[in-house]
């Protein structure tokens, strides 16, 4: 062998000793969702990935399946896991440069669950928590809360994860809607079941979907410009603006403006300021996105209430108060809630007394209180019982104004970029939607948002159209959502999507309904139907065609169950017509089969009908079934 060709045959072995040494040494990286107690997708090649040194071999074992990858030339790997009946605990182990085990891993069924407030409010403050949670002892329940992370740009990692086992100890922090759904589904399969739980309350679907999906949709055409010709750390940014919440709650907490003046005392003088009746609100005060407002009340109490203690209800309170009767505080809570305060009778005296309450207001709903709510003073002998409602006064000017700071949440891509994209390729099964209060202000947006969304996030996913289940709005006092609601339905011209109507149950009076277990049971009934193919009565009676009949409209209807029928017997309410011009108006409305004849006397010839169009609709049909009829409307299609 000639010299030269000795020292290309030595320079090479050195070169491929170092490249072996640098990749055996490298640290072996597995993406963070992959952790001790995870769920894997039963019946699903999963994938599996992370970084390694460029070219080095990475064997993933589970259940006795191996599989293996090499990473690329930027150190990524990704496996792919054969699938895999239900079953475990398993461990599953990596292995690479270094090795990294797995414990008491299950393979079942994972659901993604996202969305806002409504998803995100914890199992500790729903309706019958106390018993659920005690009888949380369900170790084949597992939940992965996902950091809360913004970003300009998609993250491929989370900054820390950990799956728990469901138990008494850990169920209060799991979604309560998700919660509810796992045990039905967890009760009725037999299997285990993974939740990834990416939440975030008040966030619009766009803070979730990714810039290719917004792209193509003209609305976002500018924001998604400003983003991209911009530097800005988002994540500074967020930091940034939790530091000014906190500064801003301690002006609430430990403010003393209106003390100052004497606001709270009984005898300052606020016959300048404006009046409101009972209940008072954001809207009728006229408050901004988030401010200090006092509210007073002068009572006459009699000589025999002089000295006595006293019960102060002023009925349901959102978000903070500082409650003072006659100069001095009585009490002070923080979020939605009724408020009750006991009055020590050295406060109370025969004549004129007042309550004065420093209200803290953000996301432009401050309220006390609300719908029937009836605030009373009172005593424990019932011979006080004086009502709160009619008029208040109001006022807020001398406060001073709240730093409201830019949230980085609600920027369009922001969370797709810091929260799905780490996750995107989890093995699941499907993903559960409950969201839509924060873009019901633009409900034709919303019609092509979200199944921009929806695939999207099976395009990154690679698993085809997998299912999406949606949770329609229910009914409110407070919002306007029928054409919100409307878009939601939509979404189910996509292959897979169900939509969970729930106009029926929830609390109208509160923004977050906290009976969340017919949400999540609702549903499980959505999921049994288009996640797992079985032939059940999924849903009540959803609108089908409509056809004109001598001055009445027949309204058909599909998924009727066994019949169509009202919920309390009495005749079918909720429809409306209306003629080519005008007004809608209620209307006649009588059950004929698998369909409803809509009928106004004064309209005889109708061309348009809706049902249950209504922020808190007064609707009564259902299948026998008990699930309630959708809302819809309906308008012939115009001419070309």
């Amino acid at each position: 062998m000639r010299p030269s060709a000795l020292c290309c045959s030595a320079l090479f072995g050195l070169i491929t000793v170092m490249f072996t040494t640098q990749a055996s040494s490298a640290p072996l990286q597995v993406a963070r969702i992959f952790a001790d107690n995870m769920v894997l997708q039963q019946q699903l090649a999963n994938p599996v990935w992370g970084r390694s040194a460029p070219g080095a071999i990475v064997r993933v074992n589970l259940a006795g399946e191996t599989t293996e990858a090499r990473a690329g030339a930027d150190g990524r790997w990704r496996a792919l896991l054969p699938a895999l009946p239900a079953g475990g605990p398993y461990e599953m182990t990596v292995r690479g440069p270094e090795s990294v085990v797995f414990k008491n891993v299950m393979v079942g069924e994972v659901w993604l669950v996202s969305g806002q407030s409504n998803m995100d409010f914890r199992l500790s403050g729903a309706t019958g928590a106390p018993a659920d949670i005690a009888a949380a002892d369900l170790p084949g329940i597992r939940c992965l809360r996902v950091p809360q992370a913004v970003s300009r740009t998609p993250l491929d990692d989370l900054s820390e994860a950990s799956w728990q086992v469901c138990s008494p100890v850990t169920a209060g922090g799991f979604s309560a809607v998700a919660f509810y759904f796992a045990r039905e589904l967890h009760r009725q399969r037999g299997v285990a079941v993974g939740l990834l739980n990416a939440t975030w309350s008040g966030t619009p679907a766009e803070a979730w979907t990714s810039n290719s999906a917004l792209a193509v949709l003209p609305d976002f055409a500018e924001p998604l410009k400003a983003i991209a010709s911009s530097n800005e750390d988002w994540a500074v940014g967020m930091k940034n603006a939790v530091r000014i919440d906190t500064e801003r709650d301690l002006v609430f907490e430990k403010g003393t403006a209106g003390l100052e003046l004497g606001v709270h005392r009984h005898g300052f003088d606020d016959q300048d300021w404006p009046v409101a009746d009972y209940p008072l609100s954001a809207a009728k005060m006229r408050l901004p996105d988030y401010a200090i407002v006092w509210v007073r009340k002068t009572v006459d109490l009699p000589a025999s209430a002089a000295g006595k203690e006293l019960t102060l209800n002023l009925g349901r309170c959102y978000e903070w108060d500082q409650t003072y009767f006659n100069g001095e505080q009585i009490g002070s809570h923080r979020w939605d809630g009724v408020r009750e305060y006991r009055v020590p009778g050295r406060l109370v005296k025969a004549g004129r007394n007042t309550i004065a309450v420093r209200l803290y207001s953000e996301w432009s709903a401050g309220q006390l209180g609300k719908g029937k709510d009836q605030p009373l003073l009172s005593n424990a002998d019932g011979t006080v019982k004086i009502s709160l409602l009619g008029s208040w006064r109001y006022d807020g000017r001398f406060e001073p104004t709240l730093i409201v700071p830019r949230y980085f949440q609600r920027e369009p891509t922001s969370l797709f970029n810091g929260m799905i994209a780490p996750v995107a390729g989890y093995g699941l099964r499907g993903a559960l939607w409950y969201q839509g209060e924060g873009n019901a202000g633009k409900p034709r947006q919303y019609q092509f948002l979200l199944p921009a969304l929806i695939q999207e996030w099976r395009w990154h996913w690679g698993q085809g159209n997998f299912p999406f289940l949606v949770v329609q709005l229910p009914g409110t006092v407070d919002y306007d959502w029928p054409a919100l609601r409307e878009a939601q339905a939509m979404a189910t011209r996509l292959p897979n999507v169900g939509v969970a109507v729930t106009i029926d149950i929830g609390d109208p009076e509160n923004l977050h309904p906290t009976n969340k277990r017919p949400f999540g049971e609702r549903l499980h009934r959505v999921a049994r139907h288009v996640a797992y193919g079985e032939n059940i009565v999924w849903s009540g009676p959803l609108f089908d065609r409509v056809e004109t009949d001598s001055g009445s409209l027949r309204v058909h209807f599909r998924e009727t169950g066994s019949c169509l029928v009202t919920r309390d017997g009495a005749a079918v309410r909720g429809f409306e017509v209306r003629a080519a011009t005008g007004e809608y108006t209620p209307a006649e409305a009588m059950i004929n089969g698998q369909s409803v004849v809509v009928r106004v006397a004064s309209i005889p010839a109708p061309a348009a009908v809706r049902y249950a169009w209504a922020p808190n609709p007064d609707a009564n049909l259902i299948n026998r079934e008990g699930l309630p009829a959708a809302p819809f409307r309906w308008e012939p299609p115009a001419s070309p």
